[in-house]
């Protein structure tokens, strides 16, 4: 299991000590889990749309966690690898923002502290 996988394992688990004995049924619990394991994908995929490349191995945190990027190279990398994708009308503004960021890193930010 992944740690998130894990996490949303012990999130369940927290969920199911709130159910009454009562309650506690096989089919009962089984039919609570299902519906709490749906809530959490639905959240899932509320913050983290189709753009961002779902299961793409170069997903932009995927890559800024291993090059130890810092906020405006973390920004300027996430902006020029969805310019274009998340809006075809907003590519330029993308390129923009990355520039931005990439301009403030050069004169301010370059350091990995």
């Amino acid at each position: 299991m992944t740690m998130s996988e894990n996490e949303n394992m012990a999130s369940l688990m927290n969920k199911l000590e709130d159910v009454p004995e009562e309650r506690r049924d096989e089919e009962s619990v089984m039919r609570d889990l299902k519906k709490q394991n749906e809530e959490v994908v639905a959240a899932i995929e509320d913050i983290r749309p189709e753009y961002y490349g779902e299961g793409d191995p170069y997903e932009p945190w995927k890559i800024i966690r291993a090059k130890k990027m810092d906020f405006f190279q973390g920004n300027a990398l996430k902006y020029l690898m969805r310019a274009g994708v998340k809006n075809p009308k907003t590519r330029d503004e993308d390129c923009n923002k990355a520039i931005t960021y990439l301009k403030e890193w050069r004169d301010n930010g370059n350091s990995h502290e």
